[in-house]
């Protein structure tokens, strides 16, 4: 019997309805959990009662960002001068999840800065994550950190996934794990197969879209056979948010799903003789 979980991430998923309905529609398509960036913000309670509704955990949110064309629009953690814009994201995010019950908080690591040096972004980012660290101590939420594409994020601090690790070595693992998202690891390294046993043990959360496009497993170029089976292998204990833009509809893109049972739940098969009928 496979061990994964699957989370919804209704940011991308589900899109064919309206987002408070994105709840029941991930509950009756089999998932158990879900996770989204912040639409939370001001309506906490509000979706602690979809939850609920749905019989869903939530797993994930991310620390709010600034908006679009702001210095913060990737997230403040390394933005120079916005110490109180970082730390009113990240006190606002904390509080939200521990409303939802969320296990992880994404702490969105930013954009470098005009005249920003590699150097002093990371140094930053290291200071402000270690404090953000020491917040959640005590609150069962633990904070996450994930390397994206400069692709999809141009300018984005981490420039791969060793700098988020070594920020994780540096504020220290039980303080603060990876968020890692395959998709990325696999434009920025291609190394996703060569890079799990070593990674699994500082990661918190999986996500997962099959690079080129973005789409659901099985239409790129990731072996998921192999990914998932390192995974069942390795014993993951965590989610896997399924973060992808689906090819058509998002019920019509989980089949690659059913033979991991969608959190457990296998799906249901007719006896040979019956499908023969």
């Amino acid at each position: 019997m496979t061990g994964l979980r699957f989370t919804a991430n209704l940011h991308w998923l589900f899109t064919e309805v309206d987002f408070d309905d994105r709840f029941a529609a991930a509950s009756a398509a089999g998932f158990r959990g879900v996770e989204f960036p912040d639409q939370w913000v001001g309506r906490a309670s509000a979706i602690a009662a979809l939850l609920r509704a749905s019989n869903l955990k939530q797993v994930l949110i991310n620390t709010p960002a600034g908006t679009a064309g702001s210095p913060g629009a990737l997230g403040w953690a390394s933005v120079p001068d916005a110490e109180d814009d970082f730390k009113r994201s990240f006190e606002a995010a904390l509080t939200a999840a521990t409303t939802l019950a969320s296990d992880f908080v994404h702490i969105r690591a930013g954009a470098l800065t005009p005249g920003q040096s590699q150097r002093a972004a990371l140094d930053l980012a290291t200071e402000r994550i270690a404090w953000a660290a020491q917040q959640a101590e005590g609150t069962g939420v633990l904070p996450v950190l994930e390397m994206q594409n400069r692709g999809d994020m141009p300018g984005f601090a981490y420039r791969g996934i060793d700098d988020a690790v070594d920020i994780v070595h540096e504020v220290g693992s039980e303080r603060v794990q990876l968020l890692l998202d395959l998709y990325h690891l696999e434009i920025v390294d291609g190394s996703v197969l060569a890079r799990l046993d070593e990674l699994l043990p500082l990661t918190a959360h999986i996500q997962i879209a099959d690079p080129p496009n973005r789409t659901e497993p099985g239409t790129g170029t990731l072996d998921w056979a192999s990914v998932f089976a390192m995974l069942e292998r390795t014993g993951y204990p965590g989610w896997i948010g399924c973060e992808y833009r689906p090819s058509t509809t998002t019920a019509a893109t989980l089949g690659w799903a059913e033979p991991y049972g969608l959190n457990g739940r296998r799906p249901s098969r007719q006896p040979e003789e019956s499908r023969n009928a």
